[in-house]
């Protein structure tokens, strides 16, 4: 089998990305935490909304260009990664608001603002599916853990630690 010389990319606007946006082909700089654009799964592409303009889109209407995409010999030859739990992480702590970093617990309404009930539920289930044993990477970073506490029960939520 000859191999593919993806190469002749370089510089196209021909990425599809998470956020509607075209990224640039480029060289692989055989460097995963430097790579720009992550190749990732439905239930990640969910969870880090905020960061879209580095999720491949890997579901457009052309299953010819959703497996070029994703092939491991595209990804060897240019800045495209399959996206491992330690991007994951990085990439999950910008859905949380700056003002939060460092804080511990926080009062928390899971019908308002950008943690809402179902996004915590989602990560906990991916978390489960994953089977992760890297959960210590999600240690004193988020606030992921629901609590009731006081007399009314106030929601919080509190640091994994």
């Amino acid at each position: 089998e000859e191999k593919q010389d993806y190469g002749k990319l370089t510089n196209l606007p021909l990425i599809p990305l998470c956020d509607g946006t075209l990224g640039k082909f480029s060289q692989n700089l055989f460097d995963v935490e430097r790579s720009s654009f992550f190749v990732c799964n439905r239930a990640e592409k969910e969870l880090l909304r905020v960061s879209s303009q580095h999720i491949v889109n890997v579901w457009t209407s052309d299953d010819t260009v959703n497996a070029l995409l994703s092939d491991p010999a595209l990804h060897a030859q240019m800045d495209i990664s399959s996206l491992n739990v330690e991007k994951f992480v990085h990439f999950f702590s910008k859905q949380f608001p700056a003002e939060l970093e460092g804080v511990t617990e926080i009062r928390w309404d899971p019908d308002n603002g950008v943690i809402t009930e179902k996004f915590v539920a989602d990560v906990w289930k991916y978390i489960a599916s994953k089977q992760l044993n890297e959960i210590q990477l999600f240690e004193g970073k988020h606030q992921l853990l629901p609590c009731r506490v006081g007399v009314g029960e106030d929601r919080t939520l509190v640091q994994l630690s």
